[in-house]
């Protein structure tokens, strides 16, 4: 790694937009369905959103951004009924309210853990919208957890996690030794 890891699970203390920062694409329904999608590093571009969108089922459904202007061309590709923008000001609660009620939960989720690791960070995202689907649904832990391991398979070993790779490695090797600071 180019940089040492953030002491005591602290990130990353610049504000906004930051190439050292991971954008993870979300999008909720009005039924309380969720995506979590780990999209880019610093800003991400529209092929970035259009890869986060494509879990979510978006076709003729009517949509609520912010301002940002590279979620036209994917929301549009993906056949939303309408895109509709919101400043920070003008946005009130039931515009974008659902959206920011789940950065709220994410960020409450992935604060207990103390820092989460960019290459493990979509395992976290998935279990957590495993979360939000199971505290939505009628049925008991104990029944979803029992369907979950009768009809579930666990793919993966202690070896395939030890060698799955790291997101986005290549923004690692495009910078120069110069540019890399090891301050934390």
């Amino acid at each position: 790694m180019p940089r040492g890891p953030h002491a005591n699970g602290h990130g990353v203390r610049s504000r906004g937009i930051s190439s050292l920062k991971v954008a993870v694409v979300t999008v909720v329904n009005d039924l309380g369905d969720c995506t979590a999608v780990l999209a880019a590093r610093g800003r991400p571009g529209a092929e970035q959103i259009r890869a986060g969108l494509a879990p979510a089922c978006v076709a003729g459904s009517e949509v609520s951004t912010d301002m940002r202007s590279s979620y036209a061309a994917p929301l549009s590709e993906a056949g939303a009924a309408s895109h509709n923008r919101y400043g920070a000001a003008d946005a009130g609660e039931d515009e974008l309210g659902m959206v920011n009620a789940l950065h709220e939960r994410l960020r409450g989720f992935l604060w207990r853990f103390r820092g989460v690791s960019t290459r493990r960070l979509q395992r976290y995202l998935w279990w957590f919208c495993w979360e939000e689907q199971a505290r939505r649904s009628d049925a008991s832990r104990e029944a979803m957890l029992r369907s979950h391991v009768a009809n579930g398979s666990y793919e993966s070993t202690r070896r395939d996690l030890e060698e799955e790779p790291q997101p986005f490695w290549d923004f690692w090797e495009s910078r120069d030794e110069s540019d890399v600071s090891n301050l934390v």
